[in-house]
């Protein structure tokens, strides 16, 4: 048995040990209880409230175990904030949140490192800070590394990943960020240095300059003061026309993409760090197809807010970092784009293929071989990029899948491609055009054959993944006014 068996044995032994003892039996008992308390509270709560409640209240700031308890060991403080919310106020979602976060802790313990953790994420690696000291504590890097981000991982993915829910196709873009500045804020799973959100510009020894970018609370200024061991003079004037953004900005509903950017203008730098033997944060997924797509055009519509704003990197990033790390966030930024040709391509050529209009070369026509060559180049470099990754050959199929699903953002479209591949399968066959339509014939092809499972969704599937009736009623009456249409158009 070599060693590292034995250790592991060791771990495991003492692991089991600990878990058989009669206190730790007795403190999960305790969580239990307490915990089912809590949810019985909960239910009684959400029940009694009104449904404006939680749109409409002041601020919450509730320590939750500030009292210790000297036959216990000392526990951190817990503390439950609420930010207020008005409806005639916005209260900018989870920027806002966050940005409330950071003041109140400021004034309880003004720590200088902020986990950043979403309701739905968890912890499963308790080394994970220990790892990210050891990039702040690294004095070549240290003074100008902003946040060390942790990939997203989930616990409850099904065997396959049907739905492309490890997002491994941005985790790759992360690679090459890391290696030109560092990647972006990812939402989650990140360790951030307090002094990169105040901004060092903002951090001067003038009470009304501080007072103009952190607001008017003297608690939160006499805080930052105390920890960067300022002195303050009423007397001297501001020498900025206005104060810089500070904490997390509030212009795109994607905050982390935007705040990222804005540190890596700033000159501050960040990690990806993916240990290979254990994800060090957990959380959930969606588990249908539906939760999916709203999450993916929630983001889609943030990213071409930033696009077309001044914080567009092509433009912002101009000066501020490198040419390479700013084409890099413009591009994904501007990458909900690509869904007016992808409509083009999803409508156009099926709608042709009804109507018996070629629009590509023949198979025998030598321009027929170009039009291969660049779809097949690139699937090929798709399948290449995620074998590199480490994923398996299905993997890419399921990435193709989400891709177009991500593009469409409907399923409609799904049910134009069945109907012109079957009525145009039936001209072809009539009229023996194949060489002709080809082509054209292979695109609903391949569209029906990668979303097979939004057939199965629609049709088959009776469990919690599947598609809504409702939906796809709607699906096929705007797929059947779409066709008629197109029809029309083309006959006129």
């Amino acid at each position: 048995m070599t060693t590292k068996n034995r250790d592991s044995l060791s771990e495991e032994n003492s692991d089991d040990r600990f878990i058989s003892c009669s206190q730790f039996l007795a403190e999960e008992k305790e969580i239990e209880k307490k915990y089912n308390e809590f949810e019985e509270s909960l239910e009684k709560n959400s029940v009694n409230a009104s449904s404006s409640a939680s749109r409409d209240h002041a601020p919450i700031i509730e320590a939750m175990n500030d009292a210790v308890d000297s036959s216990q060991q000392e526990m951190p403080i817990l503390v439950y904030i609420a930010p207020e919310k008005r409806p005639s106020c916005p209260h900018y979602f989870k920027a806002g949140a966050l940005n409330a976060l950071i003041r109140v802790s400021a004034v309880i313990s003004n720590a200088p490192y902020i986990l950043v953790l979403d309701c739905d994420h968890y912890c499963n690696d308790p080394t994970s800070a220990r790892q990210a000291m050891c990039y702040y504590l690294d004095p070549e890097i240290s003074p100008k590394l902003a946040f060390i981000q942790f990939p997203q991982k989930f616990h409850n993915l099904s065997g396959h990943d049907l739905y492309d829910n490890r997002l491994n196709y941005y985790w790759r873009r992360w690679l090459g960020f890391d290696g030109l500045g560092g990647p972006s804020i990812s939402g989650c799973n990140l360790y951030l240095k307090r002094e990169a959100l105040y901004g060092t510009k903002n951090i001067k020894n003038d009470l009304n300059h501080l007072k103009k970018s952190f607001g008017s609370s003297n608690e939160l200024i006499r805080s930052i003061s105390k920890n960067y061991k300022l002195h303050l003079s009423k007397d001297r004037k501001l020498t900025d026309s206005q104060a810089n953004e500070v904490g997390f900005i509030y212009f795109s509903v994607v905050e982390d993409v935007i705040t990222g950017e804005y540190l890596h203008c700033q000159g501050w730098i960040s990690v990806l760090v993916d240990p290979p033997s254990r994800p060090c944060f957990l959380g959930s997924c969606p588990t249908n197809p539906s939760d999916t797509l709203v999450q993916q055009g929630r983001w889609a519509l943030g990213l071409m807010q930033i696009s077309v704003s001044k914080y567009c990197a092509l433009l912002y990033g101009r000066g501020r970092m490198s040419t390479l790390h700013s084409m890099c966030y413009a591009a994904l930024s501007i990458d909900p784009i690509y869904v007016v040709p992808f409509y083009v391509l999803a409508i156009v050529p099926q709608i042709c293929l009804l109507r018996g209009i070629p629009l590509y070369p023949k198979v025998s026509d030598p321009f027929f071989i170009v039009f291969a060559f660049v779809f097949f180049a690139s699937q090929l470099k798709h399948v290449q990029e995620v074998l590199s990754y480490g994923d398996s050959l299905m993997s890419s199929l399921y990435e193709l899948r989400m891709w177009t699903m991500r593009s469409a953002s409907s399923y409609f479209l799904y049910i134009v491609s069945v109907v012109s591949l079957v009525v145009g399968m039936a001209r072809i066959v009539q009229t023996k055009s194949g060489g002709e339509m080809l082509a054209q014939a292979f695109i609903p092809l391949l569209g029906v054959i990668v979303n097979y499972q939004v057939f199965e969704g629609m049709v088959l599937r009776k469990d919690r993944g599947r598609i809504a009736p409702s939906v796809s009623v709607l699906s096929a009456a705007i797929a059947t006014f779409v066709l008629c249409f197109g029809s029309l158009v083309f006959i006129y």
